[in-house]
């Protein structure tokens, strides 16, 4: 299995202040895995062949029994009772077995991303780490009050399944289910509303370079539109590593110093402290 699915991804972790922060986040911040597969999706070719995905990873993921969308819970305590009978019935030997694309990670204290693809450089990874923790930031500070409209709402777990296949295929391409009616509206349209929303926060934290990064990510492309690119432009998979390798190797050459370091992007200001570990039965 673990030849058959070696693939890489960024992780972004954010401390949450409680268990039952940690399950209200989750359940907003899941509709909009989609966006984040969009943004983040860096992976259309799989072993030299083109897979007519933008992130082809979900894919080969999706072969695992423990990987995909979070399933919606009440509390932390509803959290700790799935775990146990999880744990029980011999599904996962220990907590980090969970491979969904949003868990809670108690031991350490934060919620943890984990549906985007690697980013190519690192400049693309705190931009997208920057995003995420914001819009991390925003739900906490939103717990028991009013979420703002412009944010997707949970929806049946086949919509929502079908909002992420929409992303990994088609990319920012993608047009985004809304509700159960089956309205769509452009997926670039919501990422828009999405940054206007936590541009304020962005601000306060010192993230303001990070959106602007992330900002540019889109209007130039992601990282899936990158590559083919390079490969409809040569017609060579080699050419294709070889650009992923100098692109971060100037970046690293130019931009990765001391002094042209700026604030550091997806720093954590609210530590949580680790939140009641679920023990197995």
């Amino acid at each position: 299995m673990f030849l058959t699915q070696l693939t890489f991804a960024t992780h972004v972790h954010v401390g949450m202040p409680s268990g039952n922060t940690a399950i209200f986040v989750m359940r907003y911040l899941t509709p909009c895995l989609p966006v984040l597969l969009a943004v983040a999706a860096n992976s259309p070719y799989w072993r030299g062949y083109e897979t007519g995905y933008a992130g082809y990873r979900s894919c080969i993921l999706a072969a695992s029994e423990k990987y995909g969308l979070p399933d919606y819970f009440e509390d932390w305590a509803d959290f700790v009772r799935f775990y146990r009978a999880a744990h029980r019935s011999g599904i996962w030997g220990q907590f980090k077995d969970i491979h969904w694309d949003l868990r809670p990670r108690p031991d350490y204290g934060t919620l943890e991303l984990r549906v985007m693809d690697a980013a190519s450089t690192v400049g693309n990874a705190t931009a997208l780490a920057a995003f995420v923790r914001c819009l991390m930031i925003y739900f906490i500070e939103h717990v028991s009050m009013d979420i703002d409209e412009c944010l997707p709402s949970p929806l049946p777990h086949w919509l929502e399944h079908i909002n992420r296949y929409r992303a990994s295929h088609l990319g920012l391409d993608a047009d985004y289910v809304c509700d159960k009616s089956g309205h769509t509206r452009p997926l670039r349209a919501l990422i828009s509303d999405l940054i206007d929303l936590i541009r304020p926060i962005a601000k306060r934290v010192g993230e303001e370079q990070g959106i602007e990064r992330f900002e540019s990510l889109i209007a130039h492309g992601a990282g899936y539109a990158t590559q083919r690119q390079v490969y409809e432009e040569t017609n060579s998979m080699v050419e294709v590593t070889r650009q992923l390798v100098v692109d971060l190797s100037q970046e690293v050459n130019d931009v990765i110093r001391p002094e042209a370091a700026g604030p550091a992007s997806g720093v954590n200001d609210q530590p949580g402290s680790t939140f009641g570990v679920p023990k197995g039965s």
